[in-house]
Order: C-alpha cells, then sequence, then structure tokens
C-alpha cells in the first residue's frame, strides 16, 4: 500500500525563524510512503536528516528543498518543480553538541538591519533545541556605546557561505580617557551555561587588521594586558582560553599556557584536524594560525590515575568573548560545544565536515536510489559535495554546479549485499606462496556487511578447511579482476576411499538476510574442468555444482548435475529449490527455463527472480555444501561481481543493471541516457560509466563530462578548460554559445573525438561593456574528427566591436578576434 502524506513549508517552522526559511529536523520515510513537499517561490525548506527503509520524496513548489544528510540510502527523489539542493551531509556527531551555532543557516539567525548592516541580535542552536545566544552589552565603565557592539553578518564570505563578524580589533570611535582606540567587543552570551564541557571545535578567522596592529599601534605592542578575544570564555571561573597578547607577530598566537586555562592548559589542540604537539612542560603549545579561517578544536585534560591527572571540565556561558582588556577582532563560521570526549571517528568526522565545508574538499557523497528531474526544475549541490544515483528518469533535467555527479545503476542503494571482484579496496587479502587468497569481501556499497572465507568442516570427507578459501583468479575477464573459488577437482583433496573431491571455498556474510531474497544479480562462471567430469573415475552424475543462492538451512539454488554433453544445467528444480523454481531466471538477459538450458563455458550474467512467496534469506554466497552422502555440492566456480535485493525490482532497474553489468565486465551493450537540459558548473565532474548520454535541448559545461559518447543538439561553453572524456558528437544546425571572461579571454571545450552532423553556428556571449581579447583562442579541440566545419559560420551580431572568423586547425576550431577593419582571406 502506498502511504501518501503532503507537507507544506508554511506549517513546518521550528522555533521562531524567518518567514521564508523553515526547518524539519527529521523526515522519516517508512516503506511505501510518498512525501510531497511543496515549497513556496522564494521559500526554502531544510531537512536536517531523512530517515526510514525506503520511501519517495516527491518535491514541488517554486521554492528550493534543502537537504542536509541522508540516511536514508533507499530513498527516490521526483524534483517536479523548483530546486533540490544538496547540501554538505552533516555527520551524526553534530547531534550530540551541546551547543551548534552555524553562520551558514540563516533560519538560526535574528537580524536587525540598521543602515544596511545586518546586526545579529539572536543565534538560535541549528537544532532547534531552546539554546541561543544573544548580544553581551553590559561592560566596563569605560566601554560605553554597548549596544552599539553587537555582531553583524560580514561582506566576507568563505568557501561562498556567510560568516559573523564580531568587529575589528581596533574601532577609533572607541577611545578611552588618554585617547587609546579600543575595541570594538562585540560579545555573545548563551541562555543557558554549560557545566561540564570537554570538548569545543570552531572555525574562525582574524580580521585582516590584527597584523597591522604592531605598527598601527606601537603602544600596543607587546604590552602586558592587551589580549585578542577568547575563544573560550566564562564569566564563572577561569575557563577562559585566550589568544595571545598583542605583540610584533603578524598574528596572535592561538592558545597561551597560562594559569587562566586551567583545564585546557593540558589539553588537546587540533589545527585544521591535526593535533598540535604539546611544548616541553606537556602544556598545549603556542602556535600562529595565520590569516584566513582555520578549523580549531580544543580538549580539556582527561582523567589519568597512573600520573593523578583532573578531569577537568569547563563552565562556558559565551563564546567570542570581549572582557576587560581582551579585544574584538574575529569572525566566527561554525561553533560545536560538547559536554562528551569524542571518539577518534567522531572526531575526524566532525573535522573533516567542517574543513570540507568552510576550507573546501570532498564531502561524504550523498547515494540515491533514483532522481526525476521535470523540465524547468533543478538539482543543485554545494560546493565539494557528490551524489551517486542509480538511475535517472529519461529526459530530466539536471544541473550540477558543485561537485560531482555519478549516474551508475550497479551503486543500487537497494542492494542488500553488493560484492565486486574488481573493487580492489573490497577485498582482504593473504598472500601464499604467490596466490592471493580472499579472507574477507566487504559489500561495495559500505553498507557494513562482509563476507568471510567458510571453513567449516562437513564431514571427514571435506579435510583441511583452512585451505579451502577463494582467491584472485589468473583469468581476467576485460582486464577486470575475478574471484575463484576452486575447480571442481582437486587431487589433493580426497578422502580416505581415494575419492576426489571439490576444492568447496565458501564465503559466509557477517549478517544474514533478515527479510527474504527476491531477485539477485551475478556475473559468474564454471570452471573448465565442470565439462570434463561426468562419468570420469568416482565422479557421479548426481553431484552438483555450487549454489549461487543459499539459505543453507532450507532452499537451496545449485546449478545442477553433471551432464554427459558437457556443462550442468543453471538451475536444477529439485524439492530444495521450490521457491526459486517457481520464479523466473534470465541468462545473458534471455528468460530461460530451469531445466532446459545450460550457460555453456566463459562468463554470463544471470538474473534470479524469485516467487512471490519466496522465503529464501541466504547467509552464503558460492556454496559449498553436502545434504547427503550421495548429493554432493561441490567447488568449480568463478564471480566477478553478486548483487542481492530483498524486493523485486522494476523492469527498467533490470535492464539498468544488466547493461551495466555487460558494458563493464564484456564491453558491451552500453545504454542510453538522455537527458533535455544538462547543465555542469566550472569544475564539476560528472561521470556516466556504463552509458552515453544524449542532450536533445543544450548542453552547458564548464566541467568534466565522463561518457564515451555525447551527443548534443546545442552547447553552451563556460569555462576555460572543460572536456569530454569520450566522443562528441552535434547535430546538424548546432549552435555553439561561448562565454566570455573578464580577462576577455573566452570559453573552451576539448574532446576525445569530434563528430558533426552538418552545420552550425558559433555566437559569443559578451556581458555589457565587454569585448573579446585580440587573438586565436580555441572553442572545440580534439584528437580525432569526423565531419567538416565547412557549413559553419560565426554569427557577428554577438561581437559588433571586433572582427570574427572561426578557424579550423589540424587539433580542432578556433575563433581569430581582430580589431574591426581587419581583412579576412577566404579560407
Amino acid at each position: 500500500m502506498i502511504r501518501t502524506f503532503v507537507i507544506l513549508s508554511a506549517v513546518m517552522a521550528c522555533g521562531v525563524l524567518p518567514a521564508s526559511e523553515t526547518v524539519i529536523h527529521e523526515l522519516n520515510l517508512p516503506v511505501g510512503t510518498n512525501a510531497v513537499i511543496m515549497v513556496g517561490m522564494g521559500d526554502v525548506l531544510h531537512i536536517d536528516k531523512i530517515t526510514g527503509k525506503r520511501g519517495t520524496i516527491t518535491k514541488t513548489g517554486e521554492g528550493t528543498l534543502c537537504v542536509k544528510r541522508l540516511l536514508n540510502r533507499n530513498v527516490s527523489l521526483d524534483v517536479k518543480d523548483g530546486r533540490l539542493f544538496f547540501d554538505r551531509q552533516m555527520p551524526r556527531v553534530c547531534a550530540d553538541a551541546f551547543f551548534h551555532v552555524d553562520a551558514s543557516r540563516a533560519d538560526t539567525l535574528e537580524l536587525e538591519e540598521r543602515n544596511g548592516t545586518n546586526f545579529v541580535s539572536r543565534w538560535n542552536d541549528v537544532r532547534g533545541n531552546g539554546l541561543f545566544a544573544t548580544n553581551c552589552l553590559s561592560g566596563p565603565s569605560w566601554r560605553y556605546n554597548p549596544e552599539s557592539r553587537r555582531a553583524f553578518i560580514s561582506d566576507v564570505r568563505q568557501n561562498g557561505l556567510p560568516v559573523v563578524d564580531f568587529g575589528p580589533i581596533m574601532f577609533k570611535a572607541y577611545t578611552n580617557a588618554v585617547g587609546e582606540a579600543l575595541g570594538y567587543g562585540a560579545t555573545m552570551i548563551w541562555s543557558k551555561t554549560c557545566t561540564n564541557v570537554h570538548e569545543v571545535y570552531e572555525v574562525i578567522s582574524d580580521t585582516p587588521e590584527v597584523a597591522t596592529i604592531p605598527n598601527d599601534y606601537p603602544q600596543f605592542k607587546d604590552k602586558d594586558g592587551i589580549w585578542a578575544t577568547s575563544f573560550l570564555s566564562s564569566s564563572l571561573d577561569r575557563a577562559g582560553n585566550y589568544r595571545e597578547r598583542l605583540g610584533s607577530n603578524p598574528y596572535p598566537n592561538v592558545f597561551y599556557d597560562n594559569s587562566n586555562n586551567n583545564g585546557w592548559l593540558f589539553g588537546g589542540v587540533y589545527h585544521n584536524g591535526a593535533l598540535k604537539s604539546p611544548n616541553a612542560y606537556g602544556k598545549s603549545g603556542k602556535f600562529s594560525a595565520g590569516a584566513g579561517f582555520q578549523l580549531l578544536g580544543f580538549t580539556t585534560r582527561e582523567q589519568n590515575a597512573e600520573k593523578g591527572y583532573t578531569d577537568y571540565a569547563a563552565r562556558l556561558n559565551s563564546f567570542a568573548r570581549d572582557y576587560n582588556t581582551t579585544f574584538g577582532g574575529q569572525r566566527l563560521a561554525e561553533y560545536l560545544v560538547f559536554t562528551n570526549r569524542l571518539d577518534s571517528a567522531d572526531r575526524t568526522s566532525l573535522q573533516n565536515y567542517l574543513n570540507s565545508k568552510w576550507r573546501g574538499g570532498a564531502s561524504p557523497p550523498y547515494i540515491v536510489s533514483s532522481l526525476t528531474v521535470a523540465p524547468g526544475a533543478e538539482v543543485v549541490f554545494a560546493p565539494g559535495v557528490s551524489v551517486k544515483a542509480a538511475n535517472i528518469a529519461e529526459g530530466s533535467d539536471l544541473t550540477v554546479e558543485n561537485g560531482s555527479f555519478e549516474l551508475n545503476a550497479l551503486n543500487n542503494p537497494d542492494a542488500y549485499f553488493h560484492v565486486d571482484a574488481d573493487a580492489a579496496a573490497t577485498l582482504a587479502l593473504e598472500s601464499e606462496n604467490g596466490t592471493n587468497f580472499v579472507t574477507r569481501w566487504d559489500d561495495a556499497l559500505s553498507n557494513g556487511v562482509y563476507a568471510t572465507a567458510s571453513t567449516k568442516t562437513f564431514g571427514e570427507w571435506l579435510p583441511d578447511p583452512e585451505n579451502r578459501k577463494p582467491f584472485i583468479s589468473e583469468e581476467r575477464l576485460n582486464n577486470r579482476s575475478v574471484v575463484d573459488f576452486g575447480p571442481l577437482q582437486v587431487h589433493s583433496h580426497t578422502n580416505e576411499t581415494g575419492y576426489g573431491i571439490g576444492y568447496g571455498a565458501s564465503m559466509k556474510w557477517t549478517t544474514r538476510m533478515s527479510s527474504s531474497a527476491r531477485e539477485l544479480f551475478t556475473v559468474v562462471r564454471d570452471t573448465d574442468d565442470v565439462k570434463t567430469l561426468y562419468n570420469t573415475g568416482n565422479v557421479k552424475v548426481s553431484e552438483f555444482g555450487q549454489a549461487y543462492i543459499c539459505d543453507p538451512d532450507s532452499r537451496h539454488g545449485f546449478r545442477g548435475s553433471l551432464r554427459e554433453n558437457g556443462w550442468p544445467y543453471i538451475s536444477y528444480d529439485h524439492s530444495y529449490n521450490e521457491e526459486i523454481k517457481a520464479g523466473k531466471i534470465y541468462v545473458d538477459g534471455r528468460s530461460s527455463g530451469w531445466k532446459t538450458t545450460t550457460a555453456g563455458a566463459g562468463f554470463h550474467v544471470f538474473n534470479f527472480q524469485m516467487a512471490d512467496n519466496a522465503t529464501l534469506k541466504p547467509g552464503y554466497f558460492a556454496y559449498s555444501y553436502t545434504k547427503t552422502s550421495s548429493r554432493h555440492v561441490l567447488g568449480g566456480t568463478k564471480i566477478a561481481e553478486y548483487l542481492v535485493f530483498d524486493h523485486p525490482l522494476t523492469n527498467s532497474v533490470r535492464d539498468e543493471i544488466y547493461s551495466a553489468l555487460r558494458t563493464k565486465w564484456f564491453a558491451e551493450a552500453r545504454a542510453l541516457q538522455t537527458f533535455g537540459d544538462l547543465t555542469l558548473g566550472a569544475g564539476v565532474k560528472m561521470s556516466f560509466p556504463w552509458k552515453d548520454v544524449a542532450v536533445t535541448n543544450c548542453l552547458t559545461t564548464g566541467g568534466d563530462l565522463v561518457s564515451e559518447s555525447v551527443t548534443a543538439a546545442a552547447l553552451r561553453l563556460t569555462a576555460p578548460e572543460a572536456s569530454v572524456s569520450g566522443s562528441l558528437s552535434l547535430d546538424d544546425g548546432a549552435a555553439i554559445t561561448v562565454e566570455q571572461f573578464q580577462d576577455g579571454r573566452i570559453a573552451s571545450l576539448s574532446a576525445k573525438s569530434l563528430s558533426l552532423a552538418g552545420g552550425g553556428t558559433v555566437a559569443f556571449s559578451i556581458k555589457s561593456g565587454q569585448k573579446p581579447a585580440i587573438g586565436e583562442w580555441p572553442i572545440l579541440t580534439y584528437e580525432e574528427f569526423n565531419g567538416s566545419f565547412e557549413d559553419w559560420t560565426f554569427d557577428t551580431s554577438s561581437a559588433r566591436c571586433v572582427s570574427v572568423c572561426l578557424k579550423v586547425k589540424d587539433d580542432g576550431l578556433y575563433a581569430v578576434v581582430s580589431p574591426k577593419g581587419t581583412v579576412f582571406l577566404v579560407r
């Protein structure tokens, strides 16, 4: 049953938020749920976390839906209108913070505008848990105008995101009785004091004029008591952690080991994720972070019974504190306070997140089951964010302005278990006498499930279980690695009567499927000795090949018994296969009967579809097992890739997976992905590893498009070094629009090969008041070329202030820009 519910952004506000921005802290999607989310024009709806087993989100309305964390990897996203924005995924550890403010979250900031400046009057915790910070307006009697000492939204943006400015360190309008300039002094105090802080992380920057103070204000140089603003502060006890006093250094030291630091004195200090070494006294050393935004982390000293350390905790109640002779001079981007100690994994994930968000770099990818983008709608990524989708609807419009995007049917998050012999990072190997045995095989989707070699002894007749491990085969498929589970017969493995038995390698999952298997794809082959064993020596016809699908407690999916005329049947329909027998099997894309088909030599793509009432819960693959003394399941198989699903797939998804497997392992059957408009921003990498791409309207690119073949009806170039990794084909009458940069250069695109179906036009896109630089500029460059530029022309209406002609060279099409009045020779 499909359950549908509608979310209107106007009614989902949490706390006091601007009318244009609202927040859902968690959206849980049970199986079969369709959440229709409408966001009005000009509005932004944030979803902090999407959870659940599976479901669909249908985005409507002209506003923006912003996703910040996706825990439900099986969700389908259908963008009907407006914009879907993938923000950086916030790690789980952020939910443990006592206090967390983020300058990029406009919905958490309450602003008051005065003379064009947006002052911050209140800064809410991002989770809407009731904690907030407000301006601390009290101060020494010599520091007047407290109402003006407020933080504000800075004109400076960091990595494209807004930050909060607490004012310059020196503000000439404020002077004391002897005419000394005093600090701006903005401070924010929390609504609730934190009594046991153990770790603090912040992304922070000095204001630029801090470095000039020794020269501009010599009266403060190395003067005792003139300190920069504290990072960690409390008005209740000595919990402050000040930057060092102003001096001859360009920037004051980040950490100063004086008595005011109490528990922070011997704790750890992190700079951009790296732990700073302590000084000779075991204290946190001093260092200057330098210009620009830095990630700083502070931990209090841990309990050590042997050395008698005290496990300090700090009572904090303010940040960016200005107090007495500590001044302003900083900008704050994000700030998290923890009352618990973080383990190394959480600490690393938090630091990676903050570094990626504010200082650039990659972010953990979003993985979605399917994505549909209607004409006119768009999908946008934050800088450094990548999205991996298993499927995207045909004819979608897709816009990726930042990050990276990969369309890969084999990265299907719906798979319960997925192993890939060519994914070296998923294989743990143990080398012995030149053979790389597989001791562990991890799920390729990193969902925590893995398989280990099963060394269980099935009776005395199968000895040496420790040696029955699969190994990397000497055979390669499309130059990719495969895993060999051993031949069907090896002479070294015999029982007491000299009976030669199968090698028998198996792999067992760490977590058995909790629900029934409903569908399986595998790329697999029999070992060559299988076809030679019928009635050979003591081998009997009743002996079977290994299981592709196996529940050792009940149903089994074996290959059939050995046959006189060669390879065994794909599957054998004895009573143990009831659930499988009632379903379907496809061999290399063709439907097959259960007892009538042999796959023959070489690798094949199998697709097993269980019956609707299937109860098969496999825990093994490539299973070696004996049921009775007369019926043995032996070795004799090699596996390249293997995917198991706990639900039936649609025909379109099956086709996508089959095509990807044939392309990957057999270098054939590439499918075609069609888009209406496809847009890549500057620096974006967009990858279609198993598909060709056709753009029926316009391909706009400033990044790298990775596909063997790309076809476009029109082209817009927006960066100087955009590329297509494979071939680019342009339709007859194609229009190429070339953007111009501030310095007069023009955009270009390189491809491995270029094919033209006919004529076309080239036009410049020139901003008002600009003109192209004089010179010869590449438009399209290539290694190979098919077609002719004979019927291509330049649209002179777009460049009236210069003379432009098209020039064909051995490596591409160029624009020659000359002053007006230049005479061109007919080419």
